[in-house]
Order: C-alpha cells, then sequence, then structure tokens
C-alpha cells in the first residue's frame, strides 16, 4: 500500500487539540509532550517565503563561514538541487532546516550548513558537507531525498520514479554533489561538474529511504 512520508514538524489541527490551554497553566506536560507541543505551535505558522533574486539565505554551523575556503568547508562540497518550480522552493527549505535543527539526518556531524537561493533562471537549494567522501555524502543523500520526498508529497509508490527523476534532471528537477575545491578553481558556486552521480545509486537509494519508514 502506498504512504505518504510524514512531515517532520507539521501537523493536523485536529492533532493539536491533543495538548490544550489548561494543560499548560497546570504544568501537565511531560519531556515526551515538548516535541508535539513544537509541532502544534508551529503548525499555526505560514510558510516562510523567499523573494526572487533575494541575496543568497545561508544558515551554517556555528564557527563556520559560508565560504569555499573555510578551513571546515575546503575538503567538503555540497549536495545542489535545482528546480524550477518556485510553488514547493519554500516547502523544500523549511523541510530541510526542520530536518538539520531535529537531528533527521543522521550523518549530521559532516553537514555544514545549507545555503538556498530564488532566480529567474532557476532555484537552488545546496547542503554543504565537510568530507568528499562518497559513503557519508551518500548516507546524507538518504536523509535529504526524505526530506525532498516530504516537501514534494511523494507517496512510497512513487519514490523510484522520483528519484530516477532528480537524477536524470528530468522535470525541472536534478540533484548533485560537486566539490567545493571545483568553485575555487572556477569561482563560480553551480557551473560545475558533478562528482557523485545518483544515476549510479538509485536502487541502493531508495531502498535505504522506505527502510527508514519501517
Amino acid at each position: 500500500m502506498s504512504e505518504t512520508f510524514p512531515s517532520t514538524a507539521r501537523l493536523p489541527l485536529k492533532e493539536c487539540g491533543r495538548l490544550n490551554l489548561e494543560m499548560l497553566v497546570k504544568n501537565e506536560l511531560n519531556i515526551l509532550s515538548l516535541p508535539l507541543l513544537f509541532c502544534c505551535i508551529f503548525s499555526t505558522l505560514i510558510y516562510c517565503h523567499i523573494p526572487i533574486n533575494s541575496p543568497p539565505s545561508h544558515r551554517q554551523q556555528e564557527g563556520i563561514e559560508p565560504l569555499w575556503e573555510d578551513p571546515a568547508n575546503e575538503q567538503g562540497g555540497k549536495w545542489v538541487l535545482t528546480l524550477r518550480d518556485e510553488a514547493i522552493l519554500d516547502k523544500i527549505w523549511e523541510e530541510l532546516l526542520l530536518a538539520m535543527i531535529g537531528g533527521v539526518i543522521e550523518s549530521s556531524h559532516a553537514v555544514n550548513g545549507a545555503v538556498v537561493s530564488r532566480r529567474k533562471k532557476g532555484d537552488r537549494v545546496a547542503l554543504w558537507t565537510s568530507k568528499k567522501s562518497a559513503k557519508i555524502n551518500l548516507d546524507i543523500c538518504v536523509d535529504l531525498l526524505r526530506v525532498l520526498a516530504i516537501a514534494c508529497d511523494v507517496t512510497t509508490d512513487d519514490l523510484p520514479d522520483f528519484v530516477h527523476q532528480l537524477a536524470e534532471g528530468h522535470g525541472g528537477l536534478s540533484l548533485e554533489y560537486m566539490y567545493h575545491r571545483d568553485s575555487l578553481r572556477s569561482g563560480t558556486s553551480y557551473q560545475n561538474s558533478g562528482h557523485i552521480r545518483l544515476q549510479d545509486n538509485c536502487q541502493s537509494l531508495v531502498a535505504k529511504v522506505l527502510k527508514k519508514l519501517t
């Protein structure tokens, strides 16, 4: 049976009814209720909106500059999502930030930050990592694919086609891994060759994403 991937934070309002003002006043919430409380409050907020041609928005780990030459970045690279559907960019950015904050990305020790930019020719979201290791970055890609599936309302049945779409760059969506050292040489962020091919790993990536649901 096809399932949708559970959202990281937003809940139907009926779920939020499990927490009420009386519980808050009486201090009857235990530590297990805190994530639910966060989700309930967060679910009342509107989605963030990134204006077109606004400066890139960076969210970096403390002490790390959003620069290719920063010592924490120079030996790593970035997963780059390119898309031409502005309707889902805001949701992807929100889900990615929540995943980083909430520890959804298991190899978070190797994640240095994220960047989003909205442009007329196409939008990009980049997840910066500290190492070029294919194994580490493919592990990170598994969690990134789960985030993208949530944001794009992809079902489990549709996941294989979705990953192939990202790998081939069809439908205005593509995902590839680029090295920061190539950006240092070329002076450009995204006009460089990808070094980790999703085409070679689609089947195993889909299996790992689905396994996390069980």
